[in-house]
Parts: structure tokens; sequence; C-alpha cells
């Protein structure tokens, strides 16, 4: 299985290694055109990046440890990241900050103008694929701390809003199961979309899209 991830990781990095390549020999584009995606975790966000990867004109900057734009999976002073989107070659930059997903209308706002993608999920699908892609009770653990009003550890402690902290407060339950804190989870990082009123910039200034990650059937 780590064979197969690895092997993946590496096609990518050579991927975009050819594309920024063939790039370099063209002259610098007048404008380029900044996308920057959010939603919720195993929400189907990295599908999204990998079908933007697969545009020649299109550069993807997904979360990272450590990269040009990302520090411990959060983007880096917004004044550099403009910067190198001044610098690009490329007519499409994207940019997934899933970590930042709460400060999505400012970071809308500063790289004006740039397109959000808030990308959504049945919480089903999600609360299942949570509990499998991580399950040490990461979750449940930072539900039962909010709720009793303990030092926040995790990102996602740090990141929440009076809003969402009340959220977890009246749902959260002495004995919760680990999937339905990842579904209570879900309901807290997508409220998100509705606190920052990003609906007003979808339908009035077209500057958001709100998909869900399957095609209606």
């Amino acid at each position: 299985m780590f064979e197969k991830i690895r092997a993946k990781g590496k096609w990518r990095r050579g991927r975009n290694t050819i594309k920024v390549i063939k790039i370099s020999f063209r002259k610098k584009v007048d404008k380029t055109q900044s996308f920057f995606v959010f939603g919720c975790h195993r929400s189907g966000t990295s599908l999204q990046a990998n079908l933007f990867e697969g545009i020649s004109d299109v550069f993807v900057y997904s979360e990272a440890k450590k990269s040009k734009v990302f520090d411990d999976f959060f983007l880096k002073d917004f004044h550099d990241v403009k910067a190198l989107i001044g610098k690009s070659k490329f007519p499409y930059l994207v940019f997934k900050p899933i970590n930042e997903s709460h400060n999505a209308k400012e970071i809308l706002d500063f790289f004006y103008p740039s397109k959000g993608i808030w990308i959504y999920r049945n919480p089903l699908d999600v609360s299942a694929s949570i509990k499998n892609k991580w399950p040490s009770n990461d979750n449940l653990k930072a539900m039962e701390r909010i709720s009793n009003n303990l030092p926040a550890s995790s990102w996602f402690e740090k990141t929440l809003s009076k809003i969402g902290r009340e959220i977890v407060k009246k749902h959260h339950t002495k004995g919760m199961s680990e999937y339905s804190a990842a579904a209570l989870f879900w309901y807290v990082r997508n409220s998100l979309y509705f606190e920052q009123s990003l609906e007003s910039q979808c339908h009035k200034l077209n500057d958001m899209v709100y998909c869900s990650y399957r095609m209606p059937e």
C-alpha cells in the first residue's frame, strides 16, 4: 500500500516538473487567475485538485507540511503568496487550503479577483471516510475537550468559531461514537460556508461555486 502511495506521489511530482519546464519557455501571462478550494476534509477536495492537475495551463498547490505556499498545512504570509501569483507564468493557479476554510471570505477578499470552490459531500460518506482514514479518535477527543472547556490542542479546536463551539457543546454527548463525532465535524466545517455568508458571493458576485462531490444522477 505504502509503495503505491509513494509511486503516486513520484508520478505527480514528475508531471508537475514537466509542466513547470514547459511553461518556463512561455512569456509571462498578463494576468494569472487564482482559485481556492475549500470544504470539509474527505469531501473530494483532493479529487478536484487532481482534476485540475491534469490541465496543462493549471498548476496546483495542495496543502503540505512544507512548500512554497504552505507551512504546516496553512497558507504562508498572504503577501508572499500574492507575490508568487504575480510572478507565475501559469494562466491559472489552484490552491487548496482546506484547513483554512474558516478563513475563506478573508482569503477571497485578499486575493481578489480570485475564485472559490466549496466542495461538499454526503455526511454519511464523509463520516465513514474520516473514520477509515484517521482511526485514532482525534475528532472524538477534540469534541470532548471543547465540551469540557479544556485547552485546545488541535488545529480544528484552535480555528473553531464561537458558533461552531456552541454547536459542538449542544450536540456532543457522553459516550458519543467516533462515527457521530466525524459527522459533527462535517456539520461544523460545512457550517462555515454559511457563517461567512459565502452564499451571497456565490449568487451575487459569482466569486464562489458550491458544488457536490458527486454529479447528480
